[in-house]
Parts: C-alpha cells; sequence; structure tokens
C-alpha cells in the first residue's frame, strides 16, 4: 500500500479521538513486508493462510497478499486473495483494506477478499475453518498491528478480552485466565491480541506483531513473557533507534512459532535486535532467521554492524528468570548488558529495604509548612520534619527542610492503651475527647477544619484509623526520587525526614557504608536509565519494585581496600570536597570492566539526552504511555 493511497489518507485523516477509540496506529510498508516475508514461508501444496486480525486499512494484508504471490508463484491472484483473511472492527478501514487488496489489473474483483466485520475476541478458529479446514491451528501465520487501548478503556469489558484464556491448559484447569500462569488483569489489548492469535496458527505457525515496548519492562508483560515462552520459540524482539524508523521507537516487532515442544521451546535462540539504521523488507527478515547461537559458558551473544546490534540469548535462560526486565537487551550499551548479565551485580534489595514513601491523601491538609504551623499555631510534639519531593533539592545530602507531617501516631496510640478495650469506631472521638482534656485545642481545631473541608472524604485518608492519623512515620536512610527529568540522584537522608510518595524509601541492611554511595555514582544513574520507564515528556519513572530490582556492583565481591576507596570518595562528594570523577573511578575499579570514568559518564549524558531530548523531537507511533524506550550506542 503505498503512502499516497486511500489507505494511508484514510489513517493520516482519523481525528484523534477516533484514532483513541480504535488504538489505531500504523505501520510503515516496508516493516510491514519484512514482518510477512519472515512469517509466510512458502509451502509445498499452495499458497500460505494469513491472518490480520486487526487490519485497519490494509498495510499488513496487503503485505501479505504481496508475499503470498511471491512464495506460491502457480497460484492464481484468485487464491492468493482466497488465503489472506483480514479482520477488524472499524468497517470504514476494512472497506478500505478490500479496495487495497484488489488494487491493479492483475487483482480480481471485492468479491474474492475474505473479510470479517468484527472484534477478534468474537472470532474463534473454527470460524475461518472452510473447505478442507478445520479448526484450531488453521492458519500459516498472524501478522499485523493489534490496536493500542488501554486496560482502562477495554470495550465492552476487560472479560470481552480475556475469555479466550479458558482454552490455554488442561481440560477444567485455566492457568492463563485465574490460575498460578494468570495474565495481570492489568493487560493493554495487544497482550490479548497476541494470546489469542497464537490459538489460530498450526504447529510451526509463525506470529508477526508490531506492538508497544511496555511488555518488556512492566509487571504485566512479565506475565506474557512468560506465556511466550510456554507457548513459543520466541524468535526475535526488534526495536528501532530514530535513524532507523523514527515513528516506531516506542514499538517493537515481536516474532514468534507456536511450539507444542518444551524441548524446542528451550533450545530456541531469542535474538533482541536493535535497528540502528533503515534496512530493506528482505535484510529485516534475513537478520531476525539468522542461525545464531549462545555458547554454553557465556549468558548472551552479541553481533553488531553499521545497521543493527544484536543481543542473543538462550530461550532457556529466559524462561528459567521468568518474567523480568527485558528492555536494556535492546536499549544498554554492550558493556552494560554485560555488567548486568554477569554475576557483579545484584539487585538493590539485596542490601536495602525499598518501599513507597507516605502517602497521605491530602497533602494540604497532613503536609503543613511553617506557615501552616504558625498559622495553626501547631505544637510540635504533632509535627514530624518531612520532605515532599526532591526536585528543587540541590545537594546530596539533606539536612533541613521547612515541611512537616501530621503525627498522630504516638498521640493515637497512648489514648489506645490508656483506654484498653476501644473499638476502631470509637477511636476517633476518643481521641479528641483526650486532645480537648490535656489542652490541645490548637490540634483539635485544626483536625475540625480538615473535617470542614471534607478531607476525611477522601479514598485514602478515609482508610486510616482514625482519619487524621498517618501512622508510623520512619525516616529512610537514602531518599530515591520516583521521577527524573534531568538530574537523576539520590539524596542522603542527614536530616531523618519523612518523605511523601512522590519518594522511594531506601533503608540499607548491609554494607551501610558502600550501598548508599553506590547510589551516587553515574553508574547507578546509567542503569536507572535501563531499568526505569520513559513518561510523558521525557521524565524517567521507577516504581517501588523497580527500584528494589535494580541492578547495583555487588559489595560483597569488593576487598576490603575497595570497599574503603568508595567510601572514602563517597563521603567526600557528600562533603562537597570530592568529585564524581573520584567515586565513579573508585568504583569502575572495583569492578573491572574495563571502562574509564568518562566513558561511563559520556554513555549517561547520551542515554539522558536521547530520553529528554528525544520526547521533543520524535514522532510516536503509539500513544505515550510513559513506557517506551528508545536508542542507540
Amino acid at each position: 500500500m503505498e503512502e499516497d493511497s486511500p489507505g494511508a489518507r484514510y489513517e493520516a485523516g482519523l481525528s484523534d479521538d477516533r484514532r483513541a477509540a480504535l488504538g489505531a496506529y500504523y505501520t510503515p510498508p516496508a516493516i510491514a513486508a519484512g514482518v510477512c516475508e519472515w512469517a509466510i514461508r512458502p509451502r509445498a501444496a499452495g499458497p500460505a493462510r494469513v491472518l490480520d486480525p486487526a487490519a485497519g486499512s490494509g498495510r499488513f494484508a496487503v503485505a501479505a497478499r504481496d508475499r503470498l504471490a511471491e512464495t506460491a508463484s502457480a497460484a492464481t491472484p484468485s487464491e492468493v486473495l482466497d488465503h489472506v483473511v483480514a479482520v477488524d472492527v472499524d468497517g470504514d478501514a476494512l472497506a478500505l483494506a478490500v479496495s487495497n487488496l484488489t488494487a491493479g489489473d492483475e487483482w480480481p474483483d471485492e468479491q474474492q477478499v475474505r473479510t470479517m466485520e468484527a472484534s477478534f475476541f468474537d472470532c474463534s478458529p473454527g470460524a475461518f475453518a472452510g473447505e478442507g479446514r478445520t479448526g484450531e491451528g488453521t492458519f500459516d501465520a498472524v501478522v499485523g498491528n493489534p490496536p493500542y487501548i488501554r486496560q482502562e478503556q477495554l470495550a465492552p469489558d476487560r472479560d470481552h478480552y480475556r475469555d479466550h484464556l479458558r482454552a490455554f491448559g488442561p481440560e477444567g484447569d485455566h492457568p492463563y485466565h485465574d490460575g498460578d500462569r494468570k495474565l495481570s488483569t492489568r493487560s493493554d489489548a495487544y497482550v490479548y491480541f497476541v494470546t489469542h492469535g497464537l490459538q489460530f496458527l498450526r504447529e510451526g505457525g509463525r506470529l508477526g506483531f508490531l506492538v508497544p515496548t511496555k511488555w518488556l519492562d512492566t509487571r504485566y508483560g512479565e506475565d506474557l513473557q512468560r506465556f511466550l515462552y510456554d507457548h513459543t520459540r520466541l524468535a526475535a524482539v526488534v526495536g528501532f533507534s530514530a535513524r532507523a524508523f523514527d515513528a516506531l521507537v516506542d514499538t517493537v516487532l515481536l516474532f514468534a512459532e507456536r511450539c507444542s515442544d518444551p524441548a524446542a521451546r528451550a533450545d530456541t535462540v531469542t535474538d533482541f535486535v536493535r535497528l540502528t539504521d533503515p534496512v530493506s523488507p528482505g535484510r529485516l527478515a534475513r537478520i531476525v532467521d539468522g542461525d545464531r547461537t549462545v555458547p554454553g559458558s557465556q549468558p548472551f551473544a552479541v553481533e553488531a554492524d553499521d545497521s543493527h546490534r544484536v543481543v542473543s540469548v538462550s530461550q532457556r535462560t529466559l524462561a528459567a528468570r521468568g518474567g523480568s526486565k527485558l528492555g536494556y537487551y535492546l536499549t544498554a550499551p554492550t558493556p552494560f548488558i554485560e555488567l548486568v548479565e554477569r554475576d557483579r551485580t545484584v539487585p538493590l534489595d539485596t542490601y536495602a529495604d525499598v518501599s513507597f514513601g507516605h502517602k497521605t491523601g491530602n497533602n494540604g491538609f497532613f503536609l503543613p509548612d511553617r506557615s501552616d504551623v504558625a498559622r495553626w499555631d501547631l505544637p510540635g510534639r504533632f509535627l514530624r520534619p518531612a520532605i515532599r519531593s526532591l526536585r528543587d533539592i540541590e545537594t546530596r545530602r539533606l539536612e533541613a527542610t521547612d515541611q512537616f507531617l501530621l503525627d498522630m501516631h504516638d498521640y493515637v496510640e497512648a489514648v489506645r492503651e490508656e483506654r484498653p478495650g476501644t473499638s476502631d469506631t470509637d477511636l476517633e472521638e476518643a481521641v479528641k475527647t483526650a486532645l480537648r482534656e490535656d489542652g490541645h485545642d490548637a490540634v483539635l481545631t485544626y483536625i475540625q477544619h480538615g473535617e470542614a473541608e471534607g478531607v476525611p472524604e477522601g479514598r485514602t485518608v478515609s482508610q486510616h484509623t482514625p482519619w487524621f492519623n498517618l501512622g508510623e512515620l520512619p525516616a529512610p536512610e537514602v531518599l530515591h526520587p520516583v521521577f527524573y527529568n534531568e538530574r537523576v540522584f539520590t539524596v542522603e537522608n542527614a536530616g531523618g525526614f519523612a518523605p511523601t510518595n512522590a519518594i522511594q524509601r531506601v533503608d540499607v541492611t548491609e554494607y551501610g557504608n558502600v550501598v548508599p554511595h553506590l547510589l551516587n555514582t553515574t553508574l547507578h544513574k546509567v542503569l536507572l536509565e535501563l531499568w526505569g520507564r520513559h513518561e510523558g515528556g521525557g521524565a524517567l519513572q521507577l516504581l517501588t519494585y523497580e527500584v528494589a530490582s535494580v541492578p547495583i556492583p555487588d559489595p560483597a565481591r569488593f576487598s576490603v581496600e575497595e570497599r574503603a576507596a568508595i567510601r572514602e570518595a563517597g563521603e567526600r562528594l557528600l562533603d562537597g570536597a570530592g568529585t564524581q570523577q573520584a567515586l565513579d573511578e573508585a568504583v569502575l575499579a572495583a569492578l573491572d570492566v574495563g571502562l574509564s570514568a568518562e566513558e561511563l559518564q559520556v554513555a549517561h549524558e547520551r542515554m539522558l539526552r536521547r530520553r529528554v531530548d528525544g520526547a521533543d523531537t520524535v514522532a510516536e507511533q503509539v500513544r505515550d504511555d510513559g513506557d517506551g524506550r528508545s536508542g542507540d550506542d
């Protein structure tokens, strides 16, 4: 389908609202052709059968038609069209797909085209059986660009997309629907297109989809990864740099082959391909179909040239690991992949407890500043020095704050102890009575002010017991932001401040003289770029479990002298007497990875600039949802 075809004009003319409702984001023709070249293999007995379950105006269907004409040259045009099935819920788009499929004098009229205007999840494999074809596994290839619809917007409901998962597993058992391998109910629509699409493939049939990058790095994506390891030979995942296809930097190509043989799945080598320059459809297919191996002693293998890099990993290794972060195979410079894959790093939570900061439910009430404290005459007994955000913090060691959290915990517990048998329901009035009796009228007035403002009615606040009690407010050793922009950093919590939920809490449990300094290295900044999610506007976000799992150098593998050197360089940096260079050099010397501090810092600056600047300059294929990755070395 040409870029100026009716289908292309239809795609470009969709309103933003219509595009969002359909989840419709379209594919460059060269990409569709490359996917079809890989997925559609020549057959001895006539053309292969191909299904596009989200056909839109026909980009993949046309590419499939052309590939079938090439691989089955003896077939008539009518026979070729008979072997392409296009499904879409949008009748207007499907009409254009028919028009595009029959454009040109060599193709028969529209009556020959096999289409179905329906939700793919109202379709079963048997619906397309036809003459000489029966039931499940009736297609040789399933290709397409599934709609990008977030899980909150699945219509008519989530069950419509999930019911097909009952078909996977033993009779009477539904492990992927509601069992021990359940796919997350937070999955977006494209996940279900992958799982449902596999049911339409014969054994050895191939699936080639263009999907968002999210499944490589999110918690729900881990469930899809395990599903793929259980049912397919995961051949390749292909990502794009801006130089290759700047409209696709937040998407990847998924190449998988249906396989019921566990040994064959385990023996598969999965290739993570990053295209750094445009390639032809044939070259893309050949790259993906490369017969690569991973030496038994190696966790991965690397192949690179001017147009692409391939990181190859055994599917046995991936499956044994279960769902995990995979995006760094595409985005990380090679030395950092080696660092993460080998035994030189461990997850942060090996030596620290990581938790969410305090979620108040209403910062306006629970987080007074000094002027609020003076206005309401709140006594220090009921205030906990706090930190709301690190955005404007310029120091690595935080020793002062002008904000507080309302701290009623000790007082509430004292009232509970003094009045044994007081129920949670009666506790609020008991505390208010105690405040009045103890002369804490200012605190009682402030609580009554909150009630007049409707604070107790908030969803989070209503879960407190009583509503004005935030519970214990411990202070962590290290403050780790949830969001980063251009400044990627952590802060030593020297003042012992209680953080809000804009900050992750890191409490070091072992190697307390070393681990906090590791979090101040440029290496940690690089690993955060690889482990985090790229949010709208170029921000980097890390959820609690992601901070907990981010790799750090393992201090247990350092000598006493190496740990001492890191500690000294880290302390000098915090005191303002040392440099980032000295700390980076101390850690790199202990790791012995063949990187200089300058190279490390240049690598981080490139990754940061790619994230921040790319948010403004790269046209996105999918609607921004904060989980995309992009870039090249």
